[in-house]
This record gives structure tokens, sequence and C-alpha cells, in this order.
């Protein structure tokens, strides 16, 4: 019976770890999306993103971006179908120095 309850805690013990794993799932398409967005060396849109982010889904790519547009790290340029999404931190001047 000892055993028995070994092998039951052991088994309990694994499951709480993989359940732990799969709560962090979000927080890793997030991260994934924040990283392609990084790699972006200009302006991009939505169907960019989703090449880059093979497994994460639309409505979580979009939720993303509004989040880095709401941190001021993303400025959105047009809207709709057709908009395009620029990095805002590190830019450089167009105009000659």
């Amino acid at each position: 019976m000892s055993q028995f309850c070994g092998v039951l805690l052991k088994a309990y013990g694994e499951f709480t770890d993989r359940v732990g794993t799969l709560n962090s799932g979000a927080g890793v398409m997030s991260a994934r999306t924040r990283t392609a967005v990084e790699r972006m060396t200009g302006p991009f849109a939505l169907s960019d993103l989703q090449a880059e982010c093979p497994g994460v889904s639309l409505a979580t790519i979009k939720r993303d971006l509004q989040a880095m547009r709401d941190e001021v790290m993303l400025m959105p340029q047009g809207r709709g179908r057709g908009a395009r999404w620029r990095r805002l931190d590190g830019r450089r001047s167009a105009s000659p120095g």
C-alpha cells in the first residue's frame, strides 16, 4: 500500500508541474509576438506577424499589438486591412543630419 501511495504522490507532482506549464501558455505566445515585433526592421502588417508566429492566434496577435501601442512601443499607420505598424524604439530620422 505504501508503494502505491508513493507512486500516486510522484504522479501527482508531475501532474502539477505540467499544469503549471500549461497555464503559462498565453504568456509564451505573447512573448513570441513581442520577439517577432523586435525583429521587424520596417513597417509591417498583421499578416507579417502571423507568418512569423505560427501557432499564435490572430486574437492574441491583435491583443499584443494593442498592448504594445498602449505602451508606446508601436504606432499604427492606417486602419483596417491595409494598416501597417511601425516600431517607435530606436527609430532613425529620415532627414539628412
